[in-house]
């Protein structure tokens, strides 16, 4: 036999509903109707498109909020206990660390781009390009470019 649900479908739909017609945080919505924070997410994801409620995060989470999310995160500080103090979902805090991630990569990308593990630094001697040195076992065989 399987288990039966405490809350009706009905009452799923109604508390996500609200939660994304009205704007309203997971912290804001629990609290309303008196269930946890996480029971909030799973109903709201279940009913609804992430895209379709996640721009009311833009609206209610300033720029410098989210930065503070990731910075505590990357502290060290778990991302359910950064999700409850904030009163958002353990996810959202997944994916603002993740976008931090991708931004910092593109970041590092654009400021310099590293060499190849096996190329070398290119020098120029009396005025003249130093293509490749070859080391051998007692000196080094050099090529210049022309």
């Amino acid at each position: 036999m399987g288990r039966t649900g405490k809350y009706t479908e009905e009452f799923k739909k109604k508390v996500a509903k609200d939660r994304v017609e009205n704007s309203l945080s997971v912290k804001e919505t629990a609290k309303k109707y008196g269930i946890s924070n996480g029971t909030v997410c799973i109903w709201t994801d279940m009913f609804y498109d992430p895209s379709e409620y996640s721009s009311y995060l833009a609206l209610k989470c300033p720029k410098e909020v989210k930065e503070q999310v990731v910075t505590e995160y990357l502290a060290g500080k778990g991302k359910r206990q950064i999700a409850r103090e904030y009163g958002i979902c353990k996810d959202t805090v997944e994916k603002w660390v993740a976008q931090y991630w991708k931004r910092e990569e593109k970041r590092r990308l654009r400021e310099k781009p590293e060499k190849g593990v096996f190329r070398r630094p290119e020098k120029i001697v009396n005025g003249r390009r130093l293509k490749t040195v070859y080391p051998t076992s007692g000196s080094a065989y050099v090529t210049w470019d022309k």
